[in-house]
Order: structure tokens, then sequence, then C-alpha cells
């Protein structure tokens, strides 16, 4: 179960990157115009941090799953 739940993590994380790269891409795009529209280059920065918070979010989820796994594996060698 816990295998499931770090993989199910890992791919959120997958998707979050997507779309950050994507992000990135279509800033980078505005970017190169001659008069950027400040308020798409503002909206598509605030995404770029909300993806970057969520981001960080899965990834401390990852590691408490991990820990986890961790720890069971340990009891596991010490019982057997």
């Amino acid at each position: 179960m816990l295998t499931a739940r770090k993989s199910e993590l890992e791919i959120q994380v997958q998707s979050v990157q997507q779309a950050q790269l994507q992000l990135e891409n279509i800033l980078a795009q505005l970017l190169e115009l001659p008069s950027p529209p400040d308020q798409q280059i503002q909206a598509i920065q605030q995404s770029l941090a909300t993806l970057n918070s969520e981001l960080d979010r899965l990834n401390q989820q990852i590691a408490a799953v991990q820990r986890e796994m961790d720890e069971i594996s340990s009891i596991i060698q010490n019982n057997i």
C-alpha cells in the first residue's frame, strides 16, 4: 500500500513538473514579445509559484512515505 502511494505521488510530481515546463515555455515566449503583456506574465508567475509549492508538498509526502517504508523494513529485518 505504501509503495502504491509513493508511486501515485511520484506521478503527481511528474504532472506538476510538466505543467511547470509548459508555463515556463509560454513565459519565455511572452518575454520575447516587443511589448510583453504584464497581466499574463504575472498570472503565469503566480501559477509557477503555486506549482512550486505543490511540488514541495508532494516531495515532503514522498519523503514521509519513504521514511515509513524504511521503518517497516527495519522492523521486519530486526524480527527475522
